[in-house]
């Protein structure tokens, strides 16, 4: 038999009481912890959403400066400011791809500037294999530069043009771009391609050796510095009588001639009126006549009323002086 009795619901209650009492006691010794605990909690939270926000604003500025890139050289200062982040990387690789195609493009004008331009697109597709953070879409077509480096850069001798395709064939069995590196493949192991090489390699050109740019002139227009000329005119369009040209080009004139003379006479028929009155002093008769006839002469058959008393005044005279040339008879 046990000797325990049973305890009474008066003896549990104070030991609940004691329970409760030790562990408010607890809580507010260690009150002080707790509420630093959760500031702690409250505060780490807001940092962490304030961080986010933050880290998206920037990876938002970060890709508009990308998006909003147009050659190698904006690209370049992306790369530089964003480093080895996904968008730095992203914009390395698109400097190194912008300066590989125009490499290309002016190795046919300007051998100097493309050498220049290739070498930075194999900077720029090593900076990305080597980053060790490039996504892996990245690093495949960083690898497709630099074996489009090594082709273009070729003087004739394509082993390492070859060896690079053929490493980017095994690395990427199902690439987007399988089809090309075949093709590539097949045709830099022609010998045709590496005697093309080598004797590209050779080539020289200079911006200087281009003809001068004819913008905005059709096809088959003439030299705008060369000399003007007038065109021939057909034989069906010359006269048949040269004689005839120039009597339609006489008739033409006398018109004017002709309205040209009233305008002249006019004054020379009004000197005579006046001047017959200052020569009435003949030494005879004889004399005289001449003068009268002349001045009949020239009178118009329509006479102005300006000139009638004026030849009154003439006939006038006659008599006088006949008379007084009578008697030196």
């Amino acid at each position: 038999m046990s000797t325990q009795q049973p305890v009474s619901q008066q003896e549990e209650a104070p030991l609940i009481q004691i329970w409760v009492m030790r562990v408010c006691d607890g809580i507010l010794t260690n009150l002080k912890f707790v509420v630093l605990l959760v500031l702690v909690v409250a505060g780490g939270y807001l940092g962490y959403t304030v961080m986010q926000e933050r880290a998206q604003e920037a990876a938002v500025a970060s890709w508009s400066k990308f998006s909003n890139a147009r050659s190698a050289a904006d690209f370049g200062e992306v790369a530089k400011e964003y480093g080895t982040s996904e968008v730095g990387i992203w914009a390395r690789l698109a400097e190194g791809e912008a300066e590989l195609n125009e490499g290309i493009r002016l190795q046919f004008t300007d051998r100097k500037s493309a050498d220049a331009e290739l070498k930075k697109s194999a900077e720029a597709f090593d900076a990305v294999i080597k980053s060790g953070t490039a996504p892996a879409i990245a690093l495949e077509r960083a690898y497709l530069g630099k074996a489009r480096y090594l082709e273009a850069t070729s003087d004739g001798k394509l082993d390492d043009a070859v060896a690079a395709y053929q490493s980017f064939a095994q690395k990427y069995p199902n690439s987007i771009y399988k089809s090309l590196i075949e093709s590539r493949i097949k045709d830099l192991e022609k010998p045709e391609a590496k005697e093309f090489y080598a004797w590209f390699s050779k080539l020289n050109p200079k911006p200087e050796d281009r003809p001068n740019p004819r913008d905005g002139l059709p096809m088959g227009h003439p030299d705008i510095n060369a000399p003007i000329t007038l065109p021939q005119i057909p034989e069906e369009l010359y006269p048949a009588n040269w004689s005839e040209l120039q009597e339609g080009a006489d008739e033409a004139k006398q018109p004017a001639a002709s309205t040209d003379k009233p305008a002249t006479d006019k004054p020379a028929d009004a000197k005579p009126t006046a001047e017959k009155p200052a020569d009435a002093k003949p030494e005879g008769t004889d004399a005289k006549k001449p003068e009268e006839k002349k001045a009949e002469d020239k009178k118009p058959d329509d006479t102005k009323a300006e000139d009638k008393p004026a030849d009154k005044a003439a006939d006038e005279k006659k008599p006088d002086a006949a008379k007084t040339d009578a008697p030196a008879k």
